[in-house]
């Protein structure tokens, strides 16, 4: 993507170079060249996510890109095959003929038709596969674009000639971009983008097995489970059917994961892990509300909530998984940037129902639109919660203003004395642990690591890697304390520390890759070089391409007689500038 950014970059700015106008044109010329920017930066950010809910953008105007190409042929490859061997030239030199140029048209326009032919093709095979909304079915993927594979060799011949091979390019995308839903055996329930990046909800209609260590094992069939995708990211869901399970914890937020450990340790009244699910322990304060108000003027509100459980919070609200766990009479505060995935929990029909349940249970539940640090900083709720989860990944990508020093800091000012930390480390590529435990030790406090090797996609559970940090050793023994026949794929090990914490001043992402992914940071750095060097090679070019030619002869214009006219030359009657 990068190199093929750079190249287009570049014949854009070649394009531009060459057609520089003289001295008083230049104003103009750069005018145009700032409105060109304000229209582009217009139409990505207001036009292009009305038009388009996901970026299809992106690959039609790739596509359209290869126009911007020099066309390194006349007639394109007819003129260097076809009409060498039908249609000779008398000379090298002489000008193709009538009938060379209707030859080569009809060549190319074939080959696009061609290629049009084969794209229908492709639409319509998938159409044929079709089984109960599932085109492919059981049917390889290769099987399936096999057109589409021959539009693109088709094609190719076109590339000497850059406008049609770009059309061609852009008419295969346009059709592509018809029915590549239908791929799958997920259903897209829901698509949207903004600034933030795009938000899909799938759904999965199949048999799944769900072992509850109440009911004990459940198998359900059909079931209905919506996932939320952040760009290419699982943020986990909700099992919308049946509604016996509607409460399950999914995804990183199971039972039997980190998140669960902590949850269990989080009740007040905890028994065995069997009973922590049940809300009958609160049916006392429920009972009290029955009581007449007259009788000894009990405050019966006050009674109600000293039953609650302490209050928690989390930083990306994602599916709403967390408020499965609250209990009535709990205060629970959600924070989420993302305007598109706060209105999936929040509106009348919500996609994902974990926080209008919890409302409707008697949770204190609250979700607040805005980036987390930013609006913790803002509430005096000093010392208030007693777990924070920080949860924000989105397509391996973080927001690292979340994990620095002083965003650390900010938590555990929020924090209960007593109060844990847990931060969602799962990364392919960043190693987000060490620079966690880093931070903390600096700052004198406490870190473990909390791991879910083993996924299991029947019991809809997935593999998580959480950093638990508190303020002190004792206390984090005490909230990441587990059963190991219970929790037998839990792993809890300390943190070995790799280089310094971030800081909001400082903070390198590429120093924090993966030990395995070392020649990717290699890569990375040979990629800036080469990108610098070539912004400051472009930058001489341009200075140069805009500095004045040199005049063939130094000598100033002057008249007849030897007196030097700087910038004027007479010529007759006339007087030239």
């Amino acid at each position: 993507h990068l190199t093929c950014f750079y190249w287009s970059a570049r014949l854009c700015l070649e394009g531009l170079a060459a057609d520089r106008p003289a001295a008083p044109a230049v104003t103009a010329y750069f005018s145009w060249i700032g409105l060109g920017g304000l229209c582009g930066g217009l139409f990505q950010i207001v036009i292009a996510p009305y038009l388009f809910r996901d970026y299809l953008e992106y690959t039609f105007l790739a596509a359209l890109a290869c126009m911007l190409r020099p066309a390194w042929l006349t007639n394109g490859l007819t003129d260097w095959l076809l009409g060498l061997i039908v249609l000779p030239r008398a000379e090298p030199t002489a000008p193709p003929t009538r009938g060379r140029r209707l030859m080569a048209l009809g060549f190319d326009l074939g080959l696009a038709f061609v290629v049009c032919v084969l794209a229908v093709g492709l639409f319509l095979l998938r159409m044929r596969h079709g089984n109960e909304g599932r085109p492919l079915g059981n049917t390889p993927r290769i099987l399936v674009d096999w057109p589409l594979i021959l539009a693109l060799f088709i094609a190719v011949p076109l590339i000497a000639r850059p406008i049609r091979f770009g059309l061609a390019l852009a008419a295969i995308v346009a059709w592509c971009w018809i029915g590549k839903d239908l791929f799958g055996v997920e259903t897209v329930v829901f698509r949207d983008r903004n600034l933030l990046g795009t938000v899909r909800v799938v759904e999965d209609k199949s048999s799944m097995r769900i072992i509850d260590p109440l009911p004990g094992e459940v198998v359900r069939d059909p079931m209905i489970h919506r996932r939320l995708m952040q760009g290419t990211t699982d943020q986990g869901g909700c099992i919308a059917d049946p509604t016996a399970l509607a409460r399950y914890p999914t995804a990183y937020y199971h039972r039997k994961g980190p998140v669960g450990v902590v949850m269990r340790h989080l009740d007040m009244y905890s028994g065995p892990p069997q009973t922590n699910w049940s809300d009958v322990r609160i049916a006392a304060a429920l009972v009290g509300q029955g009581v007449p108000l007259g009788v000894g003027n009990l405050p019966l509100n006050a009674i109600g909530c000293a039953w609650s459980e302490p209050p928690y919070a989390i930083v990306g609200l994602g599916a709403g998984t967390s408020f499965a766990y609250a209990h009535p009479y709990q205060w629970v505060d959600a924070y989420e940037i993302d305007p598109i995935v706060v209105k999936l929990s929040t509106r009348p029909t919500p996609l994902f129902h974990h926080f209008q349940a919890a409302r409707k249970r008697g949770v204190a539940a609250n979700i607040y639109q805005g980036d987390g640090r930013r609006l913790l900083s803002k509430q005096r709720n000093d010392g208030f919660y007693h777990v924070m989860f920080i949860d924000a990944m989105n397509s391996d990508a973080f927001p690292v203003h979340l994990f620095t020093e002083e965003a650390i800091q900010l938590y555990f000012q929020k924090l209960a004395p007593k109060g844990v930390l847990m931060v969602h480390a799962s990364n392919r590529h960043v190693d987000l642990p060490p620079k966690l435990a880093g931070t903390a030790a600096k700052l004198g406090f406490a870190s473990l690591a909390m791991r879910d090797h083993e996924p299991d996609r029947q019991r809809l559970e997935y593999s998580s890697h959480w950093v638990a940090i508190a303020r002190n050793a004792e206390t984090i023994e005490r909230w990441t304390r587990h059963e190991p026949e219970l929790d037998q794929r839990l792993e809890i090990q300390p943190i070995n520390v790799r280089g310094l914490g971030w800081t909001d001043e400082h903070a390198s992402v590429a120093a924090s890759l993966h030990p395995r992914q070392g020649w990717f940071e290699f890569l990375l750095g040979v990629l800036i070089v080469l990108l610098a060097f070539g912004a400051v090679l472009g930058l001489v070019e341009m200075i140069i391409a805009m500095l004045p030619e040199t005049p063939r002869s130094q000598t100033p214009f002057g008249n007849e007689g030897g007196e030097r006219n700087f910038g004027y030359q007479q010529r007759g009657t006339q007087t030239y500038v």
